[in-house]
């Protein structure tokens, strides 16, 4: 696996989601994604005509295999959320919450949602076959633009187009989905989500906090 840190701003909506790219080993990780879909329990899921690992105690953070991908993505989304966003770093810390891949078959999606109790949302495409169906996410001010004239019921809907080793970040609260597979082939996707926590330790160290000025 060879990391990249070029960073992509994309922009369907406003400038909120950013394109980053890594190059995954597939051929190591495909056995291990197989096995992680292989023994969690389907169930309820926002996966149509696929699986997903969510509800599987073994997360792709914890294997690893995984292991270069991850020290590289902390990083990149700690600098897409404090340069990028401009989100502080000063007195937080950016961690992984959770992750888990999903695979779609032919004709397979994932449903409309968003990310509930998450910061930051990073969507990995470990294997994106030709017409596998691109990333669609929401405007966030359709409520705002609700008097705007259209004549396509799905204007609020903008595609982003990815392919394999592409990395999508974005905040948690943007509600998105995927298009059809369209493939004979499989769509895999990693999915992690990170959190963002105060860090007391930072803000006690602060060389500009004063404890004199506090009353």
């Amino acid at each position: 696996m060879k990391e990249n840190n070029q960073v992509s701003v994309l922009s369907p909506h406003s400038s909120y989601m950013y394109k980053l790219h890594y190059e995954f080993d597939w051929d190591l990780l495909a056995p291990i994604c197989h096995e992680l879909i292989s023994t969690t329990p389907k169930g309820l899921s926002l996966v149509v005509n696929g699986h997903t690992s969510h509800q599987n105690k073994r997360q792709p953070h914890k294997i690893k295999e995984f292991t270069p991908y991850f020290d590289w993505l902390k990083f990149m989304v700690t600098e897409v959320a404090t340069k990028g966003m401009g989100y502080s770093n000063n007195f937080h810390d950016y961690r992984i919450k959770n992750s888990w891949v999903n695979v779609h078959e032919k004709d397979g999606i994932t449903t409309a949602h968003n990310h509930s109790n998450t910061f930051m949302v990073a969507a990995s495409y470990l294997n994106m076959p030709e017409n596998g169906g691109f990333f669609e996410c929401k405007d966030p001010l359709e409520y705002v633009k609700g008097e705007y004239y259209y004549d396509d019921p799905m204007w609020m809907w903008k595609q982003i187009p990815t392919i394999s080793g592409d990395v999508l970040i974005f905040p948690a609260w943007l509600r998105h989905r995927t298009q059809l597979n369209q493939s004979n082939e499989k769509r895999w996707v990693l999915t992690t989500n990170f959190s963002q926590e105060f860090n007391p330790n930072k803000f006690w160290d602060d060389p500009n906090y004063d404890t004199e000025k506090i009353i």
